[in-house]
């Protein structure tokens, strides 16, 4: 949500910015809010992706067990 809300208000900082600027009023304010909501979606999902892959790495199975557990009966 953090994430979320973030990169709206920078994308909000940035096109009011550049309306002044430029004196592009009302685009430069459209283009900078869907861009911080798009960047900032695909941060969450990059940030998901890594929390996922990490939790798999540490939770998943353990990978130094032998293949075949058969063997101890000899």
């Amino acid at each position: 949500m953090a994430l979320l809300l973030g990169g709206v208000f920078v994308g909000v900082g940035l096109g009011a910015a550049v309306d002044v600027l430029v004196g592009s009023a009302p685009w430069g304010m459209i283009v900078g809010v869907l861009g911080g909501f798009v960047i900032s979606i695909w941060m969450a999902v990059r940030s998901a992706r890594i929390y996922s892959a990490v939790a798999a790495r540490d939770w998943g199975p353990p990978r130094d067990l032998p293949d075949d557990a058969s063997d101890d009966d000899d």
